[in-house]
């Protein structure tokens, strides 16, 4: 079944959020289960469609241009031809599909980590704020993310994937795996993992990122804790985190606010830097 298709969709919100839901209703952290149906949560209901129908859509479009693009540049035009090709073979294409799966995800990871700290500086924050803009993290707040966000945080990591030779069809397979990976690291749920916790992300690990501050200074990878751990940034907190949000960032309560703002206040801040540039103090960032 296709996910980004209407029936497709419905039954895979209908599955995983039944599933969560019954999940994160009998093990919450700190005991407090979520209000699902909240007026405050009516936007994440309406970012599961939008996710599946406009921002997917948005990113692979990108991503496929972004490598059409880079391929006729450099002269490989036959790329353009047999990159939807399954029996085109080199790089790690020349792996099995499960070794091609498994390098692709954690290269992939790799790349996401570094993207992902991008996203948190100056000009890109404004867009990755949405995502940290839910003040319960749940499976429902997990998909909400701005289409820019969604692309920054993607399309690099596709073109990658790609460049080491990975089949299109398995670059297409870490799709799914990723989705449903990404849910459960925003559930709320009180389980603790040990040790393992250091090897694979949990919801605790991705949790300590969300924690109420507009620039969380840990836990980047969306896999592996192994890239946090290499690069300084690993946080594994002992107690349950008490509250999350984007810190002093404005984020709109409605969908079409949430796209439009964070335009404007790239605009702003980029106003204020030649303002400051120009020697006029008088004009702030805000």
């Amino acid at each position: 079944m296709r996910f980004d298709t209407l029936l497709g969709m419905t039954s895979l919100f209908v599955v995983l959020g039944s599933a969560f839901s019954l999940i994160e209703s009998a093990w919450p952290e700190r005991g407090r289960r979520s209000k699902l149906f909240s007026r405050e949560r009516l936007v994440d209901w309406v970012y599961w469609p939008f996710s599946a129908f406009v921002t997917g859509n948005f990113t692979r479009v990108l991503t496929l241009g972004a490598v059409g693009v880079i391929a006729f540049v450099l002269g490989h035009r036959e790329a353009l031809t047999q990159i939807s090709l399954t029996t085109t073979r080199w790089g790690i294409g020349e792996f099995p599909v499960l070794a091609q799966l498994a390098i692709a995800i954690a290269i992939g990871d790799l790349v996401n980590y570094w993207n992902h700290r991008l996203r948190h500086t100056r000009y890109f924050w404004p867009f990755h704020a949405i995502h940290h803009s839910p003040r319960e993290l749940d499976w429902l707040s997990s998909v909400r993310m701005h289409p820019v966000d969604d692309a920054i945080d993607n399309v690099l990591v596709g073109l990658v994937v790609l460049a080491l030779g990975t089949r299109f069809d398995v670059w297409l397979a870490t799709g799914p795996f990723l989705f449903f990976f990404n849910v459960w690291l925003h559930a709320n749920v009180r389980w603790r993992f040990g040790w393992f916790e250091r090897v694979i992300a949990t919801p605790v690990f991705h949790r300590a990122h969300h924690s109420e501050g507009s620039h969380s200074p840990n836990n980047f990878a969306g896999v592996f804790p192994l890239w946090d751990a290499l690069f300084g940034t690993l946080h594994l907190p002992a107690d349950p985190i008490a509250s999350f949000g984007p810190g002093d960032t404005p984020i709109s309560n409605g969908l079409l606010g949430q796209l439009v703002m964070p335009f404007v206040q790239v605009v702003r801040l980029a106003r204020a830097a030649l303002s400051s540039t120009h020697g006029d103090p008088s004009r702030s960032e805000r």
